[in-house]
């Protein structure tokens, strides 16, 4: 038996990008299309990634930025755990991100990051999803 890959782990998935910068959520979209998701959605900040969240009941992971133009993607990690949807955080700050103790096991994506470290952290998260350990560890 082979060991899954992260690349493979997010093929044909539906991604949940909340990032507030236009461009950098255009490059995520970019990486994850490149790397195989099927369909990635975006939202510019809490109200508007709960309303994808909402509306849509097949996302199977999720890139949340830290810091939201004021306001905390934190607040989407409840959400995101109560519907067993992996995630990991995105943030400028890297591993210096001031981290809430209980979501600590968060995979921290560092910015500018490049489509391997996205792919990798995100696909990690899918797959220790999947093996029914914490998606989030």
């Amino acid at each position: 038996m082979s060991v899954p890959q992260p690349a493979d782990a997010v093929r044909g998935l539906t991604i949940l990008v909340v990032e507030d910068q236009f461009l950098l959520a255009d490059l995520a979209t970019d990486f994850l299309i490149e790397a195989g998701a099927a369909e990635v959605l975006v939202g510019q900040d809490i109200a508007s990634a709960c309303d994808v969240i909402a509306k849509s009941p097949v996302i199977g992971a999720a890139v949340i930025d830290i810091n939201l133009g004021g306001q905390s993607g934190f607040q989407l990690a409840d959400t995101l755990i109560a519907r067993g949807i992996p995630f990991v955080f995105a943030t400028g700050y890297g591993r210096a991100a001031a981290v809430p103790d209980a979501l600590r096991m968060v995979p921290l994506v560092a910015k500018p990051y490049t489509m391997e470290m996205l792919v990798d952290a995100l696909g990690g998260a899918v797959i220790r999803a999947r093996d029914g350990g914490n998606p989030q560890t």
